[in-house]
Formats: C-alpha cells, sequence, structure tokens
C-alpha cells in the first residue's frame, strides 16, 4: 500500500499545533507496518534544509492562476525514521510571511495571500508525483488548506488515487471566489464563494476526525458552523490520537531535573522543585502547581484561566502559563504576573524543553477548553503522572476520566464557565491533600496507553477499506 501525507505542517519541520505531531508520528507508525508513506508539505523560511540534510530530487514548473512558478523539490527523511519527505521550495508562494498561516493580525490582503500560498500546494500535488515517481494509491490530507486536493483528485478522471481527509479542527475555514476554483479545474461549484473544506469534505473519498466525540459534536452548528448540515450528511469515523511515548517518558526524559517513572513516583516532586526555583516561584510543595503549555486564543479557554488565576492564586495555588497568541491574553497574564510573582509565571514564547519540565513540575494540567477536538496535552500530562484538569468536549472526553469514577485520572467539568473551572481546581486541590488517593490517580494517569499503535491499525483498517 503506498499512501502520501499532504500537510500544511509537520514537526519538526514546521510546527504551530498539534496537526504537526500527528502527521509527524502517524507515518513513522505506518511506515513500520509495512506501508510505503511518504509526506509533502513547503518549504518554508524557517525550515533549514541544511540542517535537515536535504538533498534537491527534482525541479519543475507549476501551472497556477495563468501563470507558471518554478518550484524545487528537496527531500528529507523524517527524524528518526526512513520515511521520506518532500518540500516544495517556491519563493512567491512558500517564502513570505515567513509564518506559516500568516500573523495573528493578519489583514484581508495578506489571508489572500495565505489561502493562495496553500491553494499552490494543493495543485502543485500532481505534478509533483511525476517528478518524485510515486504513484500512491491514496492522498491523507489535513484540514482546509489542503481540502481542495480531493475535488483536484474527483476532477482528473483518469487518476485513479483515492483520498481521506482528517479534520484536526473544523472551525478553521476558508473561502475562495467560484471563478478561482473553475481556473485551477474544479468545476460544478454552485455558490459564488466557495469554502475549502466544505468542497474537500463533499469530494473525498472518506473523511474522519481525531476522536470519537469531536465526530459526534461537528454535526452541531457551534462546532463547524456552516458545515453542520454537510457534516451531518456525511460519514464521519473518529479515530483518537496518539503520543510519541518513547519521546515523551518521563523515566528517560533528558531535560528533567530528576528521571522517574510510574514505580518511582515520589522522584517525581523534585521536578516541581526544580520548575519553581527556575521559574523564581516560592519554592512550597504544598502549594498546587497548575501548569498549562498552550496556543493563547478563545477556543483554549483562556478566559476561563484569567478567572481561576484572579480567583485562587491569593489562596494556595500556583499557576506556570506557557505559550503565544492573541496580544489581549498576552497583557493580561503579564499584569497578573506582576500581581502575583512568587505564584505565577508566564512565559510568552515555546519552548519545548521548558514544556517538558512543566509536564513533569506541575501537579495538575489546565485544559478549560470551548472545544476540543482531540488534545495531545491530557495525554503528555497522563505520561508524567500530572493529572489534567479538563473541560468536558471532544477529545477530552474520550481520554480524562474524573477523579471519582473507576480508572479516575483527572479532574472533568462541564459547562464553559469560570465557576465550574474553578470547582474543578478546588476538587483537585482538595484530592491533592490525600496522598494515597492522588498517588493512585497518578498511577492510573501513567498506565494509560496513549501510543499510537492503536490508532495505526484504525487508519491501516480505514485505509483499505477507502482503495478496496
Amino acid at each position: 500500500m503506498k499512501v502520501l501525507f499532504v500537510s500544511s505542517e509537520v514537526a519538526p519541520f514546521a510546527k504551530v499545533g498539534g496537526l504537526a505531531d500527528v502527521v509527524s508520528s502517524l507515518p513513522k507508525k505506518l511506515k513500520r507496518v509495512g506501508v510505503d508513506v511518504r509526506v509533502l508539505i513547503p518549504h518554508y523560511q524557517q525550515t533549514k534544509l541544511g540542517m535537515l540534510r536535504a538533498k534537491i530530487v527534482g525541479d519543475t514548473k507549476i501551472f497556477f492562476g495563468n501563470k507558471f512558478y518554478k518550484v524545487k523539490i528537496f527531500q528529507a527523511f523524517l527524524p528518526g525514521s526512513r520515511v521520506p519527505i518532500y518540500l516544495l521550495q517556491q519563493k512567491k508562494w512558500f517564502t513570505n510571511p515567513p509564518e506559516i498561516y500568516g500573523k495573528p493580525t493578519i489583514n484581508k490582503k495578506a489571508k489572500e495571500h495565505i489561502t493562495k500560498r496553500f491553494l499552490f500546494l494543493s495543485v502543485s500535488v500532481l505534478q509533483i508525483l511525476k517528478n518524485v515517481n510515486f504513484e500512491p494509491d491514496l492522498i491523507h490530507i489535513h484540514d482546509w488548506p489542503v481540502a481542495p486536493v480531493a475535488g483536484l483528485l474527483k476532477s482528473q478522471k483518469k487518476i485513479k488515487i483515492k483520498s481521506l481527509l482528517t479534520l484536526h479542527n473544523a472551525a478553521q475555514q476558508t473561502s475562495v471566489p467560484k471563478k478561482l476554483l473553475k481556473s485551477l479545474g474544479i468545476a460544478n461549484q454552485t455558490s459564488a464563494q466557495i469554502n475549502l473544506l466544505k468542497l474537500g469534505i463533499q469530494t473525498a473519498d472518506a473523511v474522519n476526525t481525531v476522536s470519537p466525540t469531536y465526530a459526534k459534536e461537528l454535526g452541531k452548528k457551534q462546532f463547524s458552523g456552516e458545515l453542520a448540515a454537510t457534516i451531518r450528511g456525511k460519514k464521519i469515523s473518529g479515530i483518537l490520537n496518539g503520543i510519541d511515548t518513547t519521546s515523551f517518558d518521563p523515566n528517560t526524559d533528558p531535560y528533567l531535573w530528576t528521571k522517574y517513572s510510574a514505580k518511582t513516583l515520589a522522584k517525581k516532586i523534585k521536578n516541581k522543585s526544580g520548575l519553581q526555583k527556575n521559574l523564581n516561584l516560592l519554592n512550597n510543595k504544598s502549594l498546587l502547581l497548575v501548569g498549562m503549555v498552550t496556543r493563547l486564543f478563545h477556543q483554549k479557554g483562556i478566559e476561563l484561566l484569567v478567572q481561576a488565576m484572579e480567583n485562587l492564586t491569593p489562596g494556595p495555588f500556583q499557576f506556570v502559563i506557557l505559550g503565544t497568541g492573541s496580544k489581549k491574553y498576552h497583557e493580561i497574564l503579564s499584569i497578573l504576573e506582576k500581581k502575583f510573582p512568587k505564584k505565577i509565571c508566564f512565559i510568552p514564547e515555546f519552548d519545548r524543553h521548558l514544556a517538558r519540565q512543566i509536564y513533569a513540575g506541575s501537579d495538575v494540567f489546565a485544559m478549560p477548553s470551548l472545544f476540543e477536538p482531540c488534545g495531545l496535552g491530557q495525554m503528555i500530562a497522563h505520561r508524567y503522572g500530572t493529572l489534567p484538569v479538563a473541560r468536558d468536549t471532544g477529545g477530552l472526553h474520550d481520554t480524562v476520566v474524573n477523579y471519582n469514577k473507576k480508572g479516575g485520572n483527572g479532574f472533568i467539568f462541564k459547562k464553559f464557565t469560570g465557576e465550574a473551572f474553578i470547582k474543578s481546581l478546588e476538587e483537585a486541590r482538595v484530592t491533592f491533600q490525600n496522598k494515597k488517593l492522588w498517588k493512585k490517580l497518578q498511577f492510573q494517569a501513567m498506565s494509560e496507553n496513549h501510543s499510537w499503535n492503536r490508532s495505526t491499525k484504525e487508519y491501516l483498517k480505514l485505509y483499505k477499506k477507502i482503495i478496496k
């Protein structure tokens, strides 16, 4: 079986969110079970080809918007594997802006350029395959940036390649004029403006999303907007994401102050102490240390986090927040840090080494999300024996079990309110004082199997069903 992954991002080459981790991890697992799998992404300015030992394997011209554009094709391998990755180099479309999706304060003209960036990528796919001498049985596409690939495949009657569209976040959508798609060879569209994700859902041979609960939620307008009716008319399966359990392992993680396992949980406290000292926080093991590694946007429940910090920080709580995003959240969190310098630390950047130290050093990991298609943070937290405090939605519903239920491995709240989140954090604090129960919950969390093994089998089964 031959499969090509096409995506706007893949770790560590180009990463914004969890999509990059999935497109990095899943192909490696598929390779190990005998799939001839390859990955194709743009070569962005941030990706250093020399460090990747990438070599040029071809060049061609892509016809797009009534003009030919020169493209160079580089090949490297996903780290720790022999999975080939093709990087497309094209100055106009992939070099500027350097950010994958543009800046957060993107204007209309810049947004149009980003949309065309990914339309160019989608158009390039079929032409590039000839240059690298690879004819897949199936192209696995991810989210709106490359959703048009499904439509392009359907418009090429002689091409028998099948497509699978995975929805990692259906809230992210964009539309283009009908005439632009028609110029690319995608016809039979009735509306003046065409939603690219909707096009992908309608034309892909199969559609899935990244957790069973999110698959059910997508039929509701609050989760998928104007696509709700389209999604209800399509059978969508949910396959839970996994994490790289070899990389995320507190027993071998080189960035921790002290390594530990489920059998040596007593050593975990040294990572809490190390984190407190490193961030100049009050070094007090009796405080409930709440960690959060996130993008600072409304979807992640930052308003709820702020309410919790304002109400709980005067008490026996500490908060460590690592992440970037909306300017208004940066300002609010900076103000709170200045108000409680020994209780709050806000780091407005992404540092993957510090992220691991937060996972290991925190007592609980906050995920008060408005919606969460899958979520990887709760899985990583489990791996490090840190208990998630999460809202009951999407993949969080599928992976976090409330502390007072059988198999409890965290704390769950239902309503998207500051009061509900605060109540759940208070429950965590009270439970934290019961050392015997807390250790039991930690052990359960660390026993969870969040590897890609099960998900890989499900994807393999889905691939076979599509191409049979």
